[in-house]
């Protein structure tokens, strides 16, 4: 070793990872609180069909919807599935990021020199689309993401070449390395084009888990199964898998013996005489047996799970029956079933062709959306990832064109399920030249003003719930959930606060005042305290004043409350309801009602010995 032209070498901080330009400001990123509102959709959540429903569909940049989730669906996500975009650089993705700090700024939460600073500024300004932007703009995505699984949760991501190996060690870093479960190949057309090289025909499907996962065996194919026998009608069909005899890697006396059958003797590996040197020691590890003991084949024999064919023994595995593996040996009738292959989604039944046949089912035309994945695929990964009837969550935060919550429905319909599903999608602009198609169907048949993937994405779900409740006659559950909910993200109406004076999300939303408005604080708040959109309100009628009750949490958001609305409250409290908490949105309450309001709950709470909390929030 040449110490003088190593010793000014620095070894202490080399570590296996990923690394990227702005990866401390993808951190820094993961960290922040919303700086937006979320407002229903009065006109649409009002409908028959949505009011009772536990769907979500919310309209806006998916990084803020995860932040505005995050205490109310914190471990609360069975399944995610993202389709991200690839950054293949035509699929049209840039990074822009919208919070617009300076490069000084920049410098201190990047922890970065002024050139390294002014580089990561460059493509945070001016829409860039290299690796590391897209590493800056999927990491805070992840790390958020991570936080609503549960324990027992699984997120699924599809990507391709382009940025698969880099996910990998994102997601390792993520999720934990020892938490990643399979990266499997799907095909995307079978078909092939054109080309000096290789045809490209696959994508993959990453999958992490949050901490453990399970998945569910896979039912087999009854067509595999093809011959048939005198045991058919209780057995079924059944198929010669393979030959009785095998060359073992663990040789053992136990396993070679000779069998007669009608007169015919047979010997492991066919050779009598080789079965005589090994009968006399002469064998080595790697060596002929019968896969089964003497026990079991004679009971095999005797019972029909043995065939003779071109001179082999084979055995037979029966669709429905096997032979028990406890003693004394009985035939045992099963459900036959198998494990999940790394391979399961090389067949066209997982493609993009069969995606955009099932698209154009649904909108009855061609080139509505490209690239949307099958319905086929998003109805597997939630079969196996989730139980039918423990309510289970399932996220997508890149929704496109709907394809999850039309395979969680369509699932549902099948096996009677109560899953439900929340989806986000951004209004992102169709571009009239390049897809005239979907910019000329938002247009005119939906009437949009501004058409944009969110109209595709909502029209696909009310398309497919119609759809499926026609064609499913005898519903397994008749309360079965088609509707859904649109909430929809909307900039506060403050400037961004500098780095140095943070302002809250509370504090941000006082100059709000119309109903709309006021609904969107009350969603602030409701989601800041772990109340889920889709819970329902129960509303307070307080003497012509509307205060909002959410199990133990009560909410007093609207303008115009006085002393005799207090009175009622107070009167209810001491009746029919026990508050733990009442927050109050102080930009409506002037001081002295904040005051009455506190003094009077504090008495009540002396005299009733109760424990009601209260907030003042702005």
């Amino acid at each position: 070793l040449n110490t003088e032209n190593n010793q000014n070498l620095e070894f202490s901080k080399e570590s296996f990872g990923l690394n990227f330009l702005g990866k401390s400001y993808a951190r820094f990123l993961s960290n922040q609180n919303a700086n937006s509102w979320l407002k229903a959709d009065t006109s649409h959540n009002e409908k028959e069909q949505n009011k009772n429903s536990k769907n979500l569909l919310i309209k806006g940049d998916n990084l803020e919807v995860l932040r505005h989730l995050q205490n109310a669906y914190n471990g609360e996500i069975k399944m995610i599935y993202i389709d991200p975009p690839y950054n293949t650089g035509g699929d049209g993705f840039v990074y822009n990021d919208d919070r617009k700090y300076s490069p000084e700024q920049i410098a201190k939460i990047a922890n970065l020199d002024k050139d390294e600073s002014q580089r990561l500024f460059k493509f945070l300004s001016k829409e860039q689309s290299s690796h590391s932007a897209w590493c800056v703009f999927m990491y805070p995505r992840l790390k958020l993401a991570r936080n609503l699984l549960k324990d027992d949760g699984v997120i699924f991501i599809s990507i391709d070449d382009n940025e698969q190996a880099v996910l990998k060690l994102l997601c390792d870093e993520v999720f934990g390395e020892e938490n990643f479960v399979s990266c499997l190949p799907r095909v995307t057309k079978k078909a092939g084009k054109s080309t000096n090289l290789i045809a490209n025909n696959h994508d993959y499907l990453l999958c992490y888990s949050k901490n453990q996962i399970s998945f569910k065996q896979i039912l087999v194919d009854e067509n595999d199964y093809n011959e048939k026998d005198e045991f058919y009608a209780e057995r079924g069909g059944y198929k010669l898998n393979q030959t009785l005899d095998y060359n073992s890697l663990s040789y053992s006396k136990n396993g070679d013996y000779e069998i007669e059958i009608d007169g015919h003797k047979y010997y492991p590996g066919g050779d009598y005489d080789k079965f005589l040197e090994r009968q006399n020691g002469k064998f080595n590890n790697l060596d002929w047996v019968w896969r089964w003991r003497k026990e079991k084949f004679e009971f095999g024999l005797k019972n029909g799970f043995v065939e003779v064919r071109n001179g082999r023994i084979y055995t037979k595995t029966y669709f429905k029956a096997t032979i028990s593996k406890e003693k004394p040996h009985k035939v045992e009738f099963i459900n036959r079933t198998k494990n999940i292959s790394s391979l399961e989604f090389i067949d066209n039944h997982y493609s993009n062709d069969t995606a955009n046949k099932q698209l154009q089912e649904i909108f009855e035309q061609k080139n509505i959306f490209d690239y949307s994945k099958s319905i086929n695929l998003l109805k597997f990964l939630v079969e196996q990832s989730t139980q039918n009837n423990n309510n289970d969550i399932i996220l997508d935060f890149f929704a496109g064109s709907g394809t999850t919550a039309h395979a969680v429905m369509d699932l549902n319909a099948k096996d009677g399920g109560n899953r439900k599903f929340i989806l986000v999608q951004l209004d992102e602009k169709i571009d009239e030249k390049k897809n005239k198609t979907a910019y000329d169907f938002c247009k005119n048949e939906l009437k949009s003003a501004n058409p944009t993937i969110f109209d595709i994405t909502k029209e696909r779900i009310i398309r497919a719930s119609k759809k499926i409740k026609s064609e499913s006659v005898n519903l397994l559950n008749n309360e079965l959930d088609f509707g859904f909910k649109i909430y929809e993200i909307c900039e506060n109406k403050r400037a961004l606060p500098v780095l140095d004076d943070e302002i809250s999300l509370f504090e941000n939303l006082n100059e709000l005042s119309d109903k709309d408005d006021l609904n969107a604080v009350l969603n602030a708040f409701r989601l800041h305290d772990g109340i889920e959109l889709t819970q329902k309100c129960e509303i307070l009628d307080l003497n012509g004043y509307e205060a909002y009750k959410f199990e133990s949490k009560i909410y007093l958001i609207n303008p115009n409350f006085e002393s005799e609305n207090l009175k009622i409250l107070l009167e209810k409290i001491d009746s029919d309801i026990t508050p733990e908490k009442i927050v109050v949105y102080g930009v409506n309450f002037p001081s002295v009602i904040q005051r009455e309001i506190s003094e009077n709950i504090k008495e009540f709470n002396s005299k009733k010995e109760l424990k009601i909390s209260i907030l003042i929030r702005y």
